[in-house]
């Protein structure tokens, strides 16, 4: 994560803004920001680096604290819904889905751009 006062590089007329540091992020481990009050939650794993949003639609809950299986099934703690983690898309309320963020590591720090992907529907 950035710490306190840290400033992430940032190029001119970019969308992109920095979620963190890349030291944060191991194989199947989170990193978590509140940028511009969005939570995002960043994993990387042997699927690449995903970012989705940090919290469950169904009552806001934290996803920093969800299980992800070795499926890629994000399980939010809360009330136990499931959601695909390369797509966003709810897997036990299909209408309900999580935003993916485009992403990408430059230098030491995930950036994520200010439009999110539209989950398939």
């Amino acid at each position: 994560m950035l710490s306190d006062g840290e400033a992430a590089p940032r190029w001119p007329g970019d969308a992109a803004r920095p979620i963190g540091r890349t030291a944060d992020l191991r194989d199947g481990r989170f990193a978590f920001e509140v940028t511009s009050g969005e939570p995002f939650v960043a994993v990387a794993g042997p699927g690449g680096l995903c970012v989705i949003d940090g919290e469950c639609p169904h009552q806001y809950f934290p996803l920093i604290r969800a299980d992800i299986d070795d499926r890629g099934v994000v399980t939010c703690p809360m009330h136990g819904w499931r959601f695909e983690l390369a797509t966003g898309r709810g897997i036990d309320v299909p209408q309900v889905s999580l935003r993916r963020w485009p992403a990408e590591i430059r230098g030491d720090h995930v950036f994520v751009v200010a439009q999110p992907k539209e989950p398939p529907r």
